[in-house]
């Protein structure tokens, strides 16, 4: 009779069923076989070891004799000393790294009980030296110390100066109005600055605003009535050629100077810019003679927090 597919695959299920169990018994066979001989390793082993102990004791006990009280008495003594002295030599240590600016401050640790023995074998009790620990410097002694410092850097910035013959000035302000810069040093007086007014010439280049130019001076006395009347401040120049020139006005920068033609031209007016180089009186207010650019910048710093900002030292 043929077998049927589904006998045909029960059959080979039997049989990896069959080889998964052999393999599992010759597994646990094997491992029980390893387990034997490591168990037999182990027990020879603490054999050894337990014949080893038997030996020793019995060595240690045949030569082993009794000590001598007093013997173990004196090593307990000199065990207390050593520990007593190694106690002080730390003490000692630390009370020298003490820093100098503590040696007002009260002793936290008054004496040291030092134990030494006697010739007889007895124990005595000696006092050892006082060890002072120092306290840190109080905030007003340090307050102090940083003025000291400060001061004595002072005047060494000065002597400094002195010997080199340079100082530095400290510049607050110009003013093309003397009245206006003797107002502005007033002002820094009263909060405490030395202030000083110099008078200046300087070379600075200005815009002309040429408004028309002349043949002649009762020409020009027509062109300089009418800019009067339209609300401008005009001025006559003669030129080297003889002819006249109407100025509109002096500006400080082209850009014033273009905006000034711009106006003329919107009111019928025709001009032309040039620059012209000019001698100028001004009046810088400066507080000087510091003795180092250190010094100079404490006060540049000091007046911008009042509000003074545009200063610069030279």
């Amino acid at each position: 009779m043929t077998d049927t597919p589904i006998d045909v695959l029960n059959k080979y299920s039997k049989q990896m069923e069959d080889l998964v169990e052999n393999a599992e018994i010759e597994a646990e066979l094997e491992a029980e076989k390893h387990i034997r001989t490591k168990n037999t390793k182990t027990l020879g082993i603490s054999s050894i070891a337990i014949a080893f102990m038997a030996i020793t004791y019995f060595i240690v006990q045949n030569n082993s004799q009794p000590l001598d009280p007093g013997l173990l008495e004196s090593n307990e003594h000199i065990e207390k000393i050593e520990a007593v002295q190694k106690d002080n030599a730390i003490i000692a240590q630390k009370a020298e790294n003490i820093e100098p600016a503590q040696a007002d401050a009260p002793a936290l640790v008054d004496t040291i009980d030092e134990k030494k023995p006697t010739p007889q074998g007895r124990v005595t009790k000696t006092s050892a030296a006082p060890v002072k620990f120092q306290a840190a410097p109080t905030p007003k002694s340090q307050k102090e110390k940083a003025a000291k410092i400060a001061a004595q850097a002072k005047s060494v910035e000065k002597k400094k100066s002195i010997v080199s013959g340079k100082t530095y000035s400290l510049q607050l302000g110009a003013f093309s109005v003397k009245r206006n810069a003797d107002n502005f040093s007033t002002k820094l007086e009263k909060k405490g600055f030395d202030a000083t007014v110099v008078a200046k010439t300087i070379k600075k280049t200005q815009y002309a605003v040429v408004a028309g130019v002349f043949p002649n001076i009762e020409t020009a006395e027509v062109r300089n009535k009418e800019l009067s009347e339209k609300g401008y401040k005009p001025s006559l120049k003669e030129m080297e050629s003889g002819h006249y020139a109407v100025i509109a006005g002096n500006r400080s920068s082209k850009k014033s100077a273009d905006k000034l033609q711009n106006e003329l031209s919107l009111k019928g007016f025709l001009s032309s810019a040039s620059p012209v180089e000019r001698e100028v009186r001004t009046y810088t207010v400066q507080i000087k003679d510091y003795p180092s650019i250190k010094n100079a910048k404490q006060d540049q710093v000091k007046l911008a927090s009042l509000g003074i900002r545009n200063s610069f030292i030279h």
